[in-house]
C-alpha cells in the first residue's frame, strides 16, 4: 500500500498543466478518503488498494481538464462548502470581493431585501444570507436545473426560509430594488480560455458583443438604487465609455480586491445619497 504523501506527491507530478498540482491531488485524494485537507496527513492507515484506484482515475480526469469542484462535487466559498455540478459555474474567489461589498453596503444602508440576478450555484445568495441572519434575498436564474443546485445549497446551509428562488432571465422580476448584486458571463466568445472553462456551462461563461451584451441589457432594463456587478478587469475599458454614455448620472465606483485586482463595480443611482443615510425600506 501507497502512503498519502506519496500518492498526493504522485498525483502533483501529473497535473504539470494545472495551476495547482500540489492542491488539486490534496483535495482529490480527501474526497476520496472522506476526510478534509487538514485530516490529511495525519492518517495512520494508508489508503486501500481501491481508495488508491479511484484516487488515480480522478488524477486522470483532472489532467484532461476536467476541474477538480466537479469531481468532488463541492467548493469552497467563503468559509462554506457549496455543492457544484456541470450545471453551475463553479464559484471563483474573486466573486468573495463583490460579496464582501455587498455585505458592507447591505449593513451601511440597513437593507432588509437584496437581490441577485444569475445566482448559478446561489452561492453569494446562501453567503449573504448566511452571514445577515435578518436578510432575505430574492434570487434569479434563467435555467431550471442550476436553480436546483441553488436550492439545495441554501438547504444545505439553513437559509431556505430567506431566500426566494425565482426562474427568470436578467432581473425582469424586479421591478425596483435597493441593492442588485449580479454576477453574470462576461467573457467574449472568442477569449482564449483556460482549457478547464470549456467543462463549464458556456451559458453562465461566454457571451457575445465582447462579453458585454447580457451587462448592457441587465443595467438598462433593472431599476435599481444600488447595484454590484462582477466584472473582468480587461472589461473596464470596454464598459466605463458605455456607462457614460447610456447611465450618465450613476456613481460608478471600480471593486478591488485586497490586492487591488479589479473584480468588478459598484454603481450608485442619481438622487439615492452618498451612502451614508439609509434608503427607504421596501
Amino acid at each position: 500500500m501507497t502512503s498519502v504523501l506519496k500518492l498526493t506527491r504522485w498525483g502533483a507530478a501529473r497535473l504539470t498543466a494545472s495551476p495547482t498540482p500540489q492542491l488539486d491531488s490534496e483535495v482529490l485524494l480527501a474526497h476520496v478518503l472522506n476526510c478534509n485537507r487538514a485530516e490529511l496527513y495525519a492518517r495512520i492507515d494508508p489508503p486501500s488498494w481501491w481508495q488508491t484506484w479511484r484516487f488515480r482515475r480522478l488524477i486522470a480526469q483532472r489532467g484532461r481538464g476536467v476541474p477538480a469542484a466537479y469531481l468532488t462535487g463541492h467548493k469552497e466559498f467563503f468559509g462554506l462548502d457549496f455543492l457544484v455540478n456541470r450545471h453551475v459555474l463553479i464559484p471563483r474567489p474573486e466573486t468573495e470581493t463583490i460579496v464582501k461589498r455587498a455585505l458592507r453596503l447591505i449593513q451601511e444602508w440597513h437593507l432588509p431585501i437584496v437581490y441577485e440576478v444569475g445566482t448559478g450555484s446561489g452561492n453569494i445568495a446562501v453567503a449573504l444570507a448566511h452571514h445577515l441572519p435578518g436578510l432575505r434575498v430574492v434570487a434569479s436564474d434563467a435555467f431550471k436545473e442550476t436553480l436546483a443546485v441553488a436550492r439545495r445549497n441554501a438547504r444545505r446551509h439553513g437559509v431556505e426560509d430567506r431566500i426566494e428562488l425565482v426562474h427568470a432571465d436578467l432581473g425582469q422580476h424586479i421591478t425596483e430594488a435597493d441593492l442588485v448584486v449580479a454576477n453574470l458571463p462576461y467573457v467574449p466568445t472568442d477569449y482564449k480560455a483556460r482549457r478547464e472553462i470549456f467543462f463549464e456551462p458556456a451559458q453562465a461563461v461566454f457571451v457575445k458583443d465582447d462579453g458585454l451584451a447580457l451587462y448592457k441589457q441587465f443595467l438598462i432594463q433593472t431599476k435599481f438604487r444600488l447595484a454590484v456587478i462582477e466584472l473582468g478587469p480587461w472589461q473596464l475599458d470596454r464598459l466605463l465609455p458605455w456607462l457614460t454614455s447610456n447611465l450618465p448620472h450613476h456613481a460608478v465606483e471600480v471593486v478591488r480586491d485586497e490586492s487591488g485586482y479589479v473584480c468588478g463595480l459598484q454603481l450608485t443611482a442619481p438622487g439615492s445619497g452618498d451612502g451614508s443615510d439609509q434608503l427607504p425600506r421596501q
